[in-house]
């Protein structure tokens, strides 16, 4: 190779191995300018190479993100770059998993995300805010090793820029919709019907559910209310928040965590179902119980504040006297005998013990409670009292 060499020295061959080096032989007499224009063309086509690979990737990019949505980006970019990419949305779901996932997280936790159009790089990952016109709406990371070459660099910033305009349309459409299903549930509650509305949100007045639900003692306020939102827009309802009481109508029955909830059937009553809804979720909250069905019969009859403080009244001291025996299976014993109707063997199977066990219980409980069983109107309100 040049002056000085009839063969490609072993050396100089294993170290172009070694660092991914191109190495060219030349004739000895080619002129140095021939070989810098060889060189310098070839650069150029792999530049060119490149550009229209990346360009070529940019399109099919925007198909997919236009047909697919985010994942699907996610996954061609991490295709085309060969290396991790990972989304955290601003609520803290992440797309993807593995080492660069688990630094994301931990950038989060520590409150390093960037902000505005500020790029985090560290040691391994590097981090790019997918923002929308008002703020993040997540952040897009990838290994930042192998350092990214500038072809590399471009298709990357488009796929920044697909995911950001696609997390920020659907939050305008999301709050569009959270506000006309805002509106007809201020019509609903109105009592003026809206059967037609309904069926445009995907609810069926014949089989949609009112829903009221109230944080627990323990909640943080915050963080139940993007619960509550979470859980009411995964189930496709339309609800509204004010304050601490969420109130939906849903498809079915949902669960938020850390409530209190009351339910009921819309039917053709859409007010009274919303009111049986909320006086059952206010009795789910003096309960301290996570749901009252606002259909049930006796849930119906105890949401009424001044029918529950009467049970209490006459229910407070007998079970009080029912505790002072200090048997825990003397209250369980009445309540399954309640439950089966005043029947020994029902009972008694329930418990798996004896009939005469049952027996035995149920009279040292009458002598404790100074009560008769065998009366259907002190059945009738024990029952009440025990059912909660």
């Amino acid at each position: 190779m040049g002056v000085g060499h009839d063969t490609v020295p072993d050396a100089v061959a294993r170290a172009c191995v070694e660092f991914g080096l191109p190495l060219l032989v030349v004739p000895e007499p080619t002129p140095f300018v021939s070989i810098v224009r060889v060189g310098a063309d070839y650069v150029a086509e792999a530049e060119r190479r490149a550009l229209r690979h990346t360009v070529e990737f940019q399109r099919r990019l925007t198909r997919v993100a236009l047909r697919d949505g985010a994942e699907a980006v996610v996954s061609a970019a991490r295709t085309f770059l060969e290396r991790p990419v990972v989304v955290l949305t601003a609520d803290g779901a992440a797309v993807g998993e593995g080492p660069v996932s688990d630094e994301l997280l931990h950038l989060q936790a520590a409150g390093r995300l960037p902000r505005g159009r500020r790029v985090l790089s560290t040691d391994d990952v590097e981090v790019h805010p997918l923002i929308g016109q008002a703020h993040e709406h997540g952040w897009l990371a990838t290994s930042s090793t192998p350092p990214l070459g500038p072809s590399e660099r471009f298709a990357l910033q488009h796929v920044v820029s697909c995911l950001s305009l696609l997390m920020e349309t659907p939050q305008r459409l999301t709050q569009l919709r959270d506000d006309l299903g805002r509106a007809l549930l201020h019509q609903l509650e109105e009592g003026r019907d809206s059967p037609g509305e309904l069926t445009h949100f995907g609810l069926s007045p014949d089989t949609a559910v009112t829903l009221v639900a109230y944080p627990t003692a323990t909640a943080r306020p915050d963080v139940w209310r993007a619960r509550a939102e979470r859980a009411s827009a995964e189930a496709n309802a339309i609800f509204r928040i004010d304050g601490d009481e969420l109130v939906a109508v849903a498809p079915k029955p949902i669960t938020v965590p850390e409530s209190h909830l009351g339910h009921a059937g819309l039917g053709g009553d859409a007010a009274g179902a919303l009111e049986r809804a909320r006086s059952a979720a206010r009795a789910a909250r003096r309960r301290g119980v996570p749901v009252v069905d606002g259909e049930a019969a006796l849930d119906v009859v105890l949401a009424q504040p001044a029918i529950e403080r009467a049970v209490d009244a006459w229910a407070g001291p007998v079970l009080q006297r029912l505790s002072d025996d200090g048997s825990e299976s003397l209250r369980v014993t009445v309540t399954a005998f309640l439950r089966h109707g005043g029947s020994f063997d029902a009972t008694a199977r329930e418990l798996k013990v004896h009939r005469h066990t049952v027996s035995s219980r149920v009279r040292r409980a009458q002598e404790a409670m100074g009560l008769d069983l065998a009366d259907p109107d002190v059945r009738a309100l024990l029952w009440l009292a025990l059912a909660r």
